[in-house]
């Protein structure tokens, strides 16, 4: 067997056996070289570090678990039967209340008069912008308005396409009741008063009545009058005419 030459004599001893029966009895046999230790992989745990020797079997072992998302919470579906979020103060059906469910859950009251107004200001366009999309959709009949209170400006209204070109008489009647109903509510609001300041309205309507009735009237007697002196140059023509013919 061939030994290199550049091992040390250490190493060569476990490699060089004696023949059987050379061995001395008290001669103990040549130690052997303890194997050079390799550190164990990056996550591996060996068995001699008591800290990284795995679990006992007796011992449960935590399993994580992922949290669940919104998105994959249980979606929830309003009825009419069931409403989770409650149902709609006011609406209606014909002249009759309804029962409609919500389809999101009421949010609180603002507090601050600023930030009320500007979350009217902000949530009206999205409103409208809604009603166009229902009404340009589905062709339905559609009229909404709205004021706040505490706005400067004049109140918001829509109606729709199929509303403005069938029906134009009416909606201008019900816009005009509309414009009168909420400026009653604005100047109550300032009076704290909506008995006292409709009477004034209904009187001030009709002082504007009288003054149109005077109006009309005027205009009908002024008529009247020029077809009374139109009359009466047609009798006077015809009498000129009637004394002509006797004198030939």
């Amino acid at each position: 067997m061939s030994v290199p030459s550049d091992l040390p004599l250490a190493a060569l001893a476990p490699l060089v056996t004696p023949p059987a029966g050379l061995l001395a009895p008290d001669t103990a046999p040549a130690p052997r070289l303890a194997s050079p230790s390799v550190d164990p992989p990056l996550g591996l745990s060996t068995p001699s570090d008591p800290t990284l020797a795995p679990p006992p079997s007796s011992q449960a072992v935590p399993v994580l678990q992922t949290p669940v998302s919104p998105a994959n919470a249980k979606r929830r579906y309003p009825s009419n039967s069931k409403g989770p979020y409650g149902w709609i103060e006011g609406v209606g059906e014909g002249n009759e209340g309804a029962q409609m469910a919500r389809t999101r859950e009421l949010e609180e009251v603002f507090t601050e008069q600023k930030a009320a107004t500007r979350h009217y200001r902000d949530k009206a366009k999205d409103v409208i912008t809604r009603c166009e999309s229902i009404a340009t959709r589905s062709s339905c009949w559609l009229y909404v308005a709205m004021q706040h209170p505490s706005s400067t400006s004049n109140f918001y209204h829509f109606a729709s396409r199929k509303l403005r070109m069938e029906a134009p008489d009416e909606l201008n009647e019900i816009h005009k009741q509309v414009g009168r109903m909420m400026s009653t509510m604005k100047r109550a609001g300032k009076l704290q008063n909506i008995d006292f300041c409709r009477q004034q309205q209904q009187a001030e309507e009709q002082v504007k009545m009288a003054q149109i009735q005077v109006q009309e009237a005027d205009e009908r007697a002024t008529v009247a009058e020029l077809e009374a002196d139109r009359l009466r140059k047609e009798v006077e023509a015809q009498r000129r005419l009637v004394a002509q013919l006797r004198m030939k």
